[in-house]
């Protein structure tokens, strides 16, 4: 009696179990669509990609043309930015969806030390970031989400799926420069190669180009930073577009 006990504690055991790696809520890759409810008020919808690796949310508010995108992928969640470039979940500063949308980017968890409990090989709930989800199934995967983090409560409910290829590129993740990287990049564009042979006290002000004095003075070294001037100078207006571009700073200005 106490090896038939055993088995079958063993077996309860295996039926339901808390991980930190999760499955996938869908066994093909899938397209669906999301509806998100608080009480009686819809606060957003959701367009979500998944196979059995990696996922990727589109969040779109209700007064809003721009969705949102979350991708998860290689154990990270990522969120793409309108100022260019992705940076990781812990990182960005948005609303409510940042609460949300992780509920349905399994395989990929927000966090190492999220919680993930599986019954029968299916998410039955998930917990991550101060938020418990619990998870509703149908025949084809996973069809509703409840969500709770602290007072609020959300319901996610699927409204459309369809059977879709796994593509890569949906996935690839483009991490954002931080703004000192682009100072950096953009002042090795204006002025790199650096140029050692030529002497800081070779000024130039107040000379044109080309002209020479019968004064002794070091003009080949002022005709290399002409020659440097000029290089500067013909790259200076796509390295700022550039930078400007990157960082949606100020507006794009053109050299006289």
């Amino acid at each position: 009696m106490k090896t038939r006990d055993t088995l079958i504690c063993l077996f309860a055991v295996m039926a339901t179990t808390t991980l930190h790696a999760a499955p996938a809520l869908f066994s093909t890759p899938v397209k669906t669509e999301w509806s998100v409810m608080s009480g009686k008020k819809a606060i957003g919808s959701i367009t979500l990609f998944t196979d059995s690796r990696s996922s990727r949310a589109e969040w779109k508010a209700p007064d809003s043309s721009v969705p949102i995108v979350f991708i998860g992928t290689s154990g990270k969640v990522w969120v793409r930015t309108v100022a260019g470039g992705d940076v990781e979940l812990d990182s960005y500063k948005g609303g409510v969806e940042s609460t949300i949308v992780p509920a349905l980017l399994l395989p990929v968890t927000s966090a190492t030390s999220d919680d993930v409990a599986v019954a029968s090989g299916k998410v039955t709930s998930y917990h991550y970031r101060s938020v418990r989800a619990a998870y509703r199934h149908d025949a084809k995967g996973v069809s509703g989400v409840d969500l709770k983090a602290g007072a609020q409560q959300y319901v996610l409910a699927r409204t459309s799926l369809e059977s879709a290829k796994s593509d890569a590129a949906l996935y690839v993740v483009r991490p954002r420069k931080g703004a000192a990287s682009r100072v950096a990049r953009l002042s090795g564009d204006l002025f790199s190669p650096s140029r050692g042979t030529v002497a800081a006290t070779a000024g130039t002000r107040g000379v044109d180009k080309g002209f020479k004095f019968a004064d002794g003075g070091n003009y080949a070294e002022l005709e290399k930073i002409e020659a440097r001037d000029a290089e500067w100078k013909s790259r200076l207006s796509a390295a700022l577009a550039e930078f400007q571009k990157e960082g949606k700073v100020g507006e794009r200005q053109e050299t006289p």
